[in-house]
């Protein structure tokens, strides 16, 4: 999450160790489908998370 500790608002979610892209983020939230806000926004992609560990 370099871009979030240098400050960024909004951008890419990498790896930390081999800058593979896991996802993106908001911090000013997006616009879910029935119309509410989610702040802040994370969204990771499925394929990237290792769903045994949890």
């Amino acid at each position: 999450m370099t871009a979030v500790e240098e400050g960024a608002m909004a951008g890419k979610l990498s790896c930390a160790h081999c800058e593979a892209h896991l996802g993106y983020f908001n911090w000013s939230g997006i616009q879910c489908s029935c119309g509410s806000w989610i702040t802040p926004d994370f969204q990771l992609h499925r394929s990237r998370v290792d769903m045994g560990s949890i």
